[in-house]
């Protein structure tokens, strides 16, 4: 009997030998199928901008199947989408340093490096930051030299320098992509960085002409692309700027396009504002209104007093208040308040101007103390910015920060921190700012300036020297005699409200 159980044992245990293997490879086979199925419908949900639950899918796939072939491409989606869509920057790095912890020599593990150094840059324009983003790039570089994310990690090194200042360096890195990657959309990509960086470096004729000869490399090589469009939209720029003013032409005529809200006429107009995805944030003293690229209303809402609005960097518009600034469309707004000497607060009653720094930080132009006052993006208070009594606040991609004095009728440009790095002083070469009124920067650097009094836009260089500048007769259709108030768009396109048109007026 004992025998014949024993027999049994072995018999049952060499089945098991037999059979296990083809059974764990079934279940494998079947697990890997669920987690390819799971990423698909996550994917689905991302291209239809559901965040929410493409990230649900993504999560499962990283946890419920860790050892599929798709896990790592799982987590890279969840730091990727964390990052670009949700701004959970926390999140996304965990994700990124988790993949590298549990896929070290993944097929994703390049790119969650170069995401790293992103990350880091995003967290804030510091030298720490972005000595921490160049080293992640370099790691991928070296780590995982046949990776197609090297292109990624080099281009984005470009980017880290141009963010930080170091033209040469980035003009190096974007020409390094161009040269090795020719054929990856990376190249496109280093090749408008380094047409604007050229630009911002170097702003003259002849430079501007190469840097047109890069752009348009992009729309030959790359059609069809966003990158092209990009491409096209400051080839434009450049065109207006330093070719039309050579041959005489005006760099912008008016179209037969207009904004002018639900009625046809828009009254008492104090601010515009144009957002990264070119939605326009129209005010008057007691509404922000927000309308798409063709003049329709998006939403609208009511505060008075109202003195403005601007875009936070992911594309939020925000109302600017007395005391206190509101995301719109939601109820809780963020109270501005400055420390006294007994320790008590005083709310910023008058705010004439707002705008925010990359990292999310607010300057807020203060009429009470005349100057410009730095607060974290939750309302503390930080620091004083600037003496300046500014009018309007207009901050580029670099976090350098143009603030029109009201008294000097001048304009101060600063870096991140407040340091000021040059002044278009009211009377220069070739003009005269006698009331100006709006200021914004376009993607290259240059500073347009709208002067109600002349009824003209000064277009300048950093260094101050008038490169063009633009006017339209009384009489003529698209005069702004009147202005009030200027924005523009991420292809140049002006936008400038009058008080004669009743309405917002398009200039291309």
């Amino acid at each position: 009997m004992r025998k014949h159980l024993l027999a049994v044992v072995v018999l049952s245990a060499v089945g098991l030998a037999v059979t296990w293997p083809p059974l764990r490879g079934q279940a494998q086979a079947a697990e890997e199928q669920l987690a390819r199925q799971r990423l698909e419908s996550g994917l689905k949900f991302l291209e239809s901008r559901n965040y929410p639950e493409a990230l649900k899918d993504f999560r499962a796939v990283a946890v419920l199947y860790g050892k599929s072939s798709v896990a790592d491409e799982a987590l890279l989606l969840v730091a990727t989408c964390e990052f670009e869509a949700t701004g959970n920057l926390g999140a996304a790095e965990q994700a990124a340093a988790d993949l590298l912890t549990k896929y070290p020599n993944s097929k994703s593990a390049p790119m969650a490096y170069v995401l790293l150094g992103r990350i880091a840059v995003a967290r804030g324009r510091t030298k720490e930051n972005f000595d921490s983003a160049i080293a992640s790039y370099q790691r991928a570089q070296t780590l995982f030299k046949r990776s197609d994310a090297v292109a990624a990690a080099i281009f984005y090194a470009g980017e880290a320098h141009r963010l930080n200042g170091n033209h040469n360096d980035a003009i190096a890195s974007y020409r390094e992509v161009t040269v090795l990657y020719p054929r990856s959309i990376w190249a496109a990509r280093a090749q408008i960085g380094l047409a604007t960086t050229l630009v911002r470096a170097a702003p003259t004729r002849e430079v501007a002409g190469r840097a047109m000869e890069e752009l348009q490399r992009v729309r030959q090589r790359f059609p069809d692309t966003r990158d092209a469009a990009i491409a096209v939209a400051r080839l434009t720029i450049l065109y207006r700027l330093y070719v039309l003013p050579q041959l005489g032409q005006p760099p912008y005529v008016p179209t037969s396009r207009k904004i002018g809200g639900t009625t046809g006429k828009l009254k008492d107009i104090t601010a515009l504002a144009i957002g990264p995805a070119d939605e326009i944030a129209i005010t008057n003293d007691q509404w922000v209104g927000l309308y798409d690229k063709s003049g329709t209303v998006l939403k609208t809402a009511p505060l008075n007093p109202s003195y403005g609005a601007f875009f936070l960097p992911d594309g939020r518009a925000v109302q600017i208040g007395k005391g206190a600034v509101r995301i719109l469309d939601q109820q809780a707004a963020v109270a501005l308040a400055v420390p006294k000497p007994d320790n008590t607060l005083r709310p910023l009653d008058e705010i004439p101007a707002a705008a925010a720094l990359s990292s999310g930080d607010l300057l807020v132009a203060d009429a009470g103390t005349k100057s410009v006052l730095r607060f974290s993006p939750s309302g503390k208070y930080l620091n004083s910015f600037a003496g300046v009594y500014a009018r309007r606040l207009a901050v580029d991609d670099l976090d350098q920060v143009a603030m029109l004095d009201r008294d000097t009728k001048s304009v101060v440009v600063a870096d991140r921190n407040g340091r000021t790095l040059y002044q278009i002083p009211s009377r220069g070469k070739d003009y005269e700012l006698r009331d100006p009124i709006d200021i914004t920067f376009d993607a290259f650097g240059h500073l347009y300036v709208l002067d109600r009094d002349n009824a003209a836009v000064f277009m300048l260089t950093p260094a101050g020297k008038l490169i063009a500048s633009f006017t339209i007769a009384e009489k003529s259709p698209g005069a702004f005699r009147k202005s009030r108030a200027m924005a523009l768009d991420s292809a140049g396109r002006l936008y400038i409200f009058d008080d004669r048109a009743l309405s917002v007026q398009i200039y291309q």
